[in-house]
């Protein structure tokens, strides 16, 4: 059976028939982004090596980029507590690194849009999709806390992502095996 689903497209446009392969060789953005990115300043500097030669004062270029260094080592640990307890406990749903993210409904798209917006995000396109690969209808509020809590929290707050129902604002639908766009619903390029 071939369900349907929406995507905001935010950094190549797709097109209509395109086809979407996710599997343990196919990692989406998500997964190269935490996983595989030495986050590093303009001069090519780790958070360790500007924190190691800081004396009492710092720039606000500096401060700035410490603060998006932290905010990003804490979201890939919550990417990869969350895929941990995915391969554990719930090893049929769909990866978070091998998959796209989408709703199930148009409201919900343009609820994630808005978000987006908020952010700052370029937004390409709303595409619709059509699979009959794994997904996963999961509560984006009960990810992994991205604050300075322990580990076995995280665990417990994975373990709910996976294992309860996703009847809120932000409902995220991830989307894994073949997928194929079936139409453009809006192009804002």
């Amino acid at each position: 059976m071939n369900l349907q689903y929406y995507h905001l497209v935010t950094r190549k446009p797709m097109h209509v028939g395109q086809k979407i392969v996710f599997d343990k060789t196919h990692k989406n953005r998500l997964y190269s982004f935490f996983l595989d990115n030495n986050f590093k300043n303009k001069t090519n500097e780790t958070v360790d090596q500007i924190i190691h030669r800081l004396d009492s004062s710092i720039d606000d270029v500096e401060l700035s980029f410490l603060k998006n260094s932290q905010s990003h080592t804490s979201r890939a640990i919550r990417e990869v507590i969350t895929e941990m307890i995915r391969l554990e406990y719930f090893p049929t749903l769909p990866s978070r690194f091998e998959c796209l993210y989408g709703s199930d409904s148009l409201q919900g798209i343009f609820e994630w849009k808005e978000l987006f917006e908020s952010y700052n995000r370029e937004i390409l396109q709303i595409v619709k999709l059509k699979t009959s690969g794994p997904i996963f209808k999961g509560n984006a509020d009960s990810l992994p806390s991205l604050e300075n809590c322990s580990f076995l929290e995280k665990i417990d707050q994975a373990k709910e992502y996976w294992s309860s129902p996703a009847e809120n604002y932000l409902t995220e639908v991830l989307i894994g095996g073949e997928i194929f766009v079936t139409e453009i619903i809006e192009d804002f390029q």
